[in-house]
């Protein structure tokens, strides 16, 4: 399925995960510091427009996504309604629970991209106010592409045992 990670097939699994692992995390926690940066960086520069709470919360929902798609059973993904040994309903709810927060992590991205091109880089602004940096919104951009980097990275690393 993803060929690059055919490369890392002579490293055991413990020594494959823990590199990943690392990886994303530094991924994860880069996103983040970027995002935060540039919202203190545009506030010290007495900016006509701060960066506004609700830009946030892509940040939020898209770290909440990583968490379920990460932490999600390889196997009961995998598995339907016959070979599942518990209740069917349970395996369904799981099931649109794991594909909601995929949905969730797309939607963050393209929001992050409306955000970059439509608040920032045209300039239109939030409540009529004017942003003077474009950093912000690349930073929010980074931010998303960063989180789905790492939860991409977490989520093929692990093996069915895993």
């Amino acid at each position: 399925m993803f060929t690059f990670l055919r490369e890392f097939e002579f490293w055991d699994d413990r020594n494959k995960l823990r590199f990943f692992s690392i990886t994303a995390g530094l991924l994860f926690a880069f996103g983040w510091w970027l995002f935060i940066d540039a919202s203190l960086v545009v506030s010290a520069q007495n900016d006509s427009m701060i960066v506004p709470p609700q830009l946030f919360l892509p940040g939020v929902a898209s770290s909440l996504s990583l968490i379920v798609i990460v932490s999600t059973d390889v196997a009961v993904i995998k598995e339907d309604e016959y070979g599942y040994h518990g209740d069917p309903r349970e395996l369904y709810q799981i099931k649109a629970l794991f594909w909601f927060s995929c949905l969730m992590l797309l939607f963050c991205f393209f929001v992050s991209i409306y955000v970059l091109i439509h608040v920032y880089s045209h300039g239109y602004g939030i409540r009529g106010k004017k942003p003077d940096s474009v950093y912000p919104g690349v930073a929010l951009f980074l931010h998303s592409l960063s989180t789905i980097m790492a939860t991409c990275l977490l989520r093929f690393a692990r093996t069915d045992e895993d």
